[in-house]
């Protein structure tokens, strides 16, 4: 929304917090690779969906967010989490849900008036405290 020119609230925060955690898991987390290496993985994320993420005009980047955010879009972006990071998927998974629910058969991308909706996060985000039993 804010992409769009619309006012800015809360769950633009959260929203921007979780495309950065996608970001990082997808851009970030593959084995060191050695300098022989770097241009392949240079190549690999300029292949990458998330290109899409900051070129082109704001509406562009809009509608590729909102249409990465519809639960098969979401699954093909995941699907490029670094292997270390694949312990996250299902709680981007959930996040997601939260952020970005369906209403009336469309992705609802507003904010709700009763910001209560949003501590439901809190009981989801709460596991991760049970992802340090991983490496990561």
């Amino acid at each position: 929304q804010v992409l769009q020119g619309k006012g800015h609230t809360y769950r633009h925060d959260l929203e921007s917090f979780f495309y950065v955690l996608v970001w990082m898991c997808i851009r970030h987390g593959h084995d060191n690779l050695n300098d022989g290496q770097s241009s392949k993985k240079a190549r690999k994320f300029a292949k990458s969906r998330l290109r899409r993420w900051y070129m082109g005009t704001y509406a562009e980047i809009a509608d590729t967010k909102l249409g990465h955010m519809d639960k098969n879009g979401f699954e093909n972006v995941i699907a490029e989490f670094a292997p270390k990071f694949d312990v996250l998927k299902q709680l981007t998974r959930e996040l997601r849900s939260i952020l970005f629910p369906i209403r009336d058969s469309a992705i609802f991308t507003g904010t709700f008036r009763d910001s209560s909706i949003m501590y439901g996060l809190g009981s989801r985000v709460g596991r991760v405290q049970n992802l340090y039993r991983y490496k990561v």
